[in-house]
C-alpha cells in the first residue's frame, strides 16, 4: 500500500546518520482524513499532528508546498520493505524549516552523501 511513507528522522536513521526519537509519517489525504475522524489533532506551525503511541501522523500541510504527501510517498525509497521519504526531500524540508535541529541534521545527511551513493 502506497498511503504512508517515514519521514523526518525516520529516513536518517534507517541509513545509520543519526538514531530516531519516534516514528513520522506522511500519509496520503484520504488517510489523514480517516484517521483525523478517530483521534485527536493537534495544530503545529507548517502542518497538523495526530499522535498514536509513538508513532506521529503528518498532514494537513500549510505554507510553501515544497512536495505533496502523495508525492513524497510515491517517491520514497524502499528499504527493508518500508517506504521513507527520500534525503532529497528531507534536505529540501530541513532547509526550509531552518530551525536548530534541522542545521544539524542537514550537517549529518551531507557528511553521509560525501561517503555514501544514497
Amino acid at each position: 500500500l502506497k498511503k504512508y511513507a517515514i519521514t523526518s528522522s525516520g529516513p536518517l536513521a534507517v541509513r545509520g546518520i543519526r538514531l530516531a526519537g519516534d516514528i513520522d509519517l506522511v500519509v496520503t489525504e484520504d488517510l489523514w482524513l480517516e484517521l483525523a475522524q478517530k483521534y485527536p489533532v493537534k495544530k503545529m506551525d507548517f502542518c497538523d499532528s495526530i499522535n498514536i503511541g509513538n508513532i506521529e501522523v503528518l498532514g494537513n500541510f500549510r505554507g510553501e508546498k515544497l512536495y505533496s504527501p502523495e508525492e513524497q510517498i510515491a517517491k520514497a525509497d524502499l528499504i527493508d520493505g518500508r517506504r521513507y521519504v527520500n534525503l532529497e526531500m528531507i534536505i529540501a524540508f530541513k532547509k526550509a524549516l531552518d530551525r536548530e535541529k534541522d542545521k544539524r541534521d542537514l550537517e549529518l545527511i551531507n557528511n553521509y552523501l560525501k561517503t555514501n551513493k544514497k
